[in-house]
């Protein structure tokens, strides 16, 4: 989502207000649904096909996947496999999260600071409510006009 945002920032100029907003929504999120992953653990798995790498065991499927991301970094024009940290202060650094709605902010601080899965889910709660009618509205107002607002869906 990320690059195809730069793409239409870049290449179409008139591209209105609303619309970055709706595709910075977008990239912020794909973002946030990165899996967050911590250093040095261990894969589990149940086929044979094991090897010993680093600190983790990993299989031949995670061999494969890993080449399959870079593969896909490497087409997206990304010199290494992009991390959720790394996307997550790209879009710092660039603002984009200034063009994002403020509940998408909340939404976003409290899932990087909130430990407490409790608080997490009483708190995320009237958010994601929040972010459920915006894309219903979305998709009523897509079938109203032909479909011709919004971007590519993935």
């Amino acid at each position: 989502w990320y690059k195809y945002y730069t793409l239409c920032r870049e290449y179409n100029r008139s591209m209105s207000e609303e619309t970055k907003g709706r595709q910075a929504s977008c990239v912020l999120l794909a973002a946030l649904c990165i899996p967050t992953l911590e250093s040095g653990g261990v894969v589990q798995s149940s086929g044979s096909n094991m090897s010993q790498k680093g600190n983790g065991i990993t299989t031949v499927e995670d061999e494969i996947a890993r080449e399959k991301t870079d593969r896909m970094a490497n087409l997206l024009g990304f010199q290494t496999n992009p991390t959720r940290a790394a996307l997550l202060l790209e879009l710092k650094s660039k603002n984009l999260m200034d063009v994002v709605p403020q509940y998408l902010r909340d939404l976003h601080a409290l899932i990087e600071e909130s430990h407490d899965p409790l608080t997490l889910v009483e708190k995320a709660r009237p958010l994601l409510e929040t972010l459920r009618k915006e894309s219903l509205n979305d998709v009523t107002d897509e079938g109203k006009d032909g479909g011709t607002t919004s971007g590519a869906s993935s």
